[in-house]
Protein backbone atom coordinates (compact mmCIF):
# COMPACT_ATOMS: atom_id res chain seq x y z
CA UNK A 1 0.00 0.00 0.00
CA UNK A 2 1.56 3.62 -0.67
CA UNK A 3 4.00 4.46 -3.06
CA UNK A 4 7.66 2.63 -2.36
CA UNK A 5 9.48 5.89 -1.54
CA UNK A 6 12.92 2.77 -0.55
CA UNK A 7 13.39 3.04 -4.66
CA UNK A 8 15.57 5.96 -5.75
CA UNK A 9 13.45 6.29 -9.02
CA UNK A 10 9.94 6.29 -6.80
CA UNK A 11 12.03 8.80 -4.84
CA UNK A 12 12.80 11.17 -8.51
CA UNK A 13 9.49 10.79 -9.61
CA UNK A 14 7.70 11.90 -6.88
CA UNK A 15 10.27 14.78 -6.52
CA UNK A 16 9.56 16.35 -10.11
CA UNK A 17 6.06 17.97 -9.40
CA UNK A 18 3.46 17.66 -7.15
CA UNK A 19 1.64 20.52 -8.23
CA UNK A 20 -1.80 19.74 -6.54
CA UNK A 21 0.37 19.85 -3.04
CA UNK A 22 1.65 23.13 -4.04
CA UNK A 23 -1.85 24.86 -4.54
CA UNK A 24 -4.00 22.89 -2.07
CA UNK A 25 -1.81 21.36 0.90
CA UNK A 26 1.01 23.30 1.44
CA UNK A 27 -1.13 26.97 2.02
CA UNK A 28 -2.79 24.94 4.42
CA UNK A 29 -0.16 23.43 6.39
CA UNK A 30 1.69 27.03 6.42
CA UNK A 31 -1.46 28.84 7.28
CA UNK A 32 -2.27 26.27 10.16
CA UNK A 33 1.80 26.36 11.39
CA UNK A 34 1.61 29.85 11.83
CA UNK A 35 4.97 31.76 12.88
CA UNK A 36 7.68 29.24 13.31
CA UNK A 37 10.21 31.64 13.64
CA UNK A 38 12.95 30.59 16.75
CA UNK A 39 10.46 27.63 16.94
CA UNK A 40 11.96 24.15 17.08
CA UNK A 41 10.23 21.77 14.29
CA UNK A 42 9.96 18.26 14.27
CA UNK A 43 9.24 17.03 10.55
CA UNK A 44 8.67 12.93 10.61
CA UNK A 45 8.09 11.69 6.86
CA UNK A 46 10.23 14.43 5.97
CA UNK A 47 10.28 12.87 2.49
CA UNK A 48 12.68 15.23 -0.07
CA UNK A 49 12.51 18.10 2.84
CA UNK A 50 10.48 20.60 0.97
CA UNK A 51 8.59 21.30 4.02
CA UNK A 52 11.74 21.10 6.36
CA UNK A 53 13.49 23.86 3.94
CA UNK A 54 10.15 26.36 4.35
CA UNK A 55 10.30 26.36 8.22
CA UNK A 56 14.17 26.54 8.08
CA UNK A 57 14.12 29.33 5.74
CA UNK A 58 10.98 31.04 7.68
CA UNK A 59 13.67 31.15 10.66
CA UNK A 60 12.72 27.88 12.60
CA UNK A 61 14.95 25.07 13.45
CA UNK A 62 14.00 21.88 11.92
CA UNK A 63 15.00 18.31 12.87
CA UNK A 64 13.94 16.02 10.26
CA UNK A 65 13.69 12.11 9.71
CA UNK A 66 12.53 9.67 7.05
CA UNK A 67 12.61 6.17 7.27
CA UNK A 68 13.48 5.53 3.59
CA UNK A 69 17.33 6.13 2.96
CA UNK A 70 16.83 7.85 -0.99
CA UNK A 71 14.09 10.48 0.23
CA UNK A 72 17.01 11.46 3.52
CA UNK A 73 19.67 11.75 0.22
CA UNK A 74 17.40 13.88 -1.72
CA UNK A 75 16.48 15.86 1.00
CA UNK A 76 19.99 16.60 1.90
CA UNK A 77 20.74 17.72 -1.79
CA UNK A 78 17.74 19.50 -2.71
CA UNK A 79 16.38 21.72 0.71
CA UNK A 80 19.54 21.50 2.59
CA UNK A 81 19.93 24.49 4.87
CA UNK A 82 21.91 25.48 8.04
CA UNK A 83 18.93 25.22 10.41
CA UNK A 84 17.75 21.62 9.25
CA UNK A 85 19.56 18.12 11.18
CA UNK A 86 18.27 15.50 8.63
CA UNK A 87 18.54 12.14 10.25
CA UNK A 88 17.24 8.54 8.45
CA UNK A 89 14.95 6.45 10.60
CA UNK A 90 11.98 6.12 12.33
CA UNK A 91 10.97 9.12 14.59
CA UNK A 92 12.97 7.63 17.51
CA UNK A 93 16.17 8.49 15.65
CA UNK A 94 15.16 12.09 15.42
CA UNK A 95 17.22 13.27 18.75
CA UNK A 96 14.71 15.19 19.74
CA UNK A 97 14.07 15.72 23.42
CA UNK A 98 10.47 14.85 24.61
CA UNK A 99 8.65 18.11 24.88
CA UNK A 100 11.35 20.21 23.17
CA UNK A 101 9.04 20.95 19.98
CA UNK A 102 6.94 23.35 19.86
CA UNK A 103 5.25 21.99 16.06
CA UNK A 104 5.38 18.76 14.51
CA UNK A 105 4.39 17.84 11.26
CA UNK A 106 3.80 14.10 10.18
CA UNK A 107 2.59 14.91 5.82
CA UNK A 108 1.43 12.19 4.38
CA UNK A 109 2.90 9.62 7.06
CA UNK A 110 -0.58 7.87 7.80
CA UNK A 111 -0.86 6.66 4.33
CA UNK A 112 2.69 5.17 4.31
CA UNK A 113 1.92 3.08 7.57
CA UNK A 114 -0.25 0.58 6.00
CA UNK A 115 -2.14 -0.63 8.92
CA UNK A 116 -3.23 0.62 12.10
CA UNK A 117 -1.39 -2.64 13.96
CA UNK A 118 1.85 -1.03 12.79
CA UNK A 119 0.60 1.82 15.21
CA UNK A 120 1.67 -0.25 17.87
Amino acid sequence: MGFEFQEQKSVETYAEGVTAEELTLKPMILQMAGKVRDQNVLDIGCGDGRYSELFARSGANVVATDLAAPQIEMAQKKHAHQNIRYSGGDVSAADAEPGSMNLVLANMVVPSIGSVEKLD
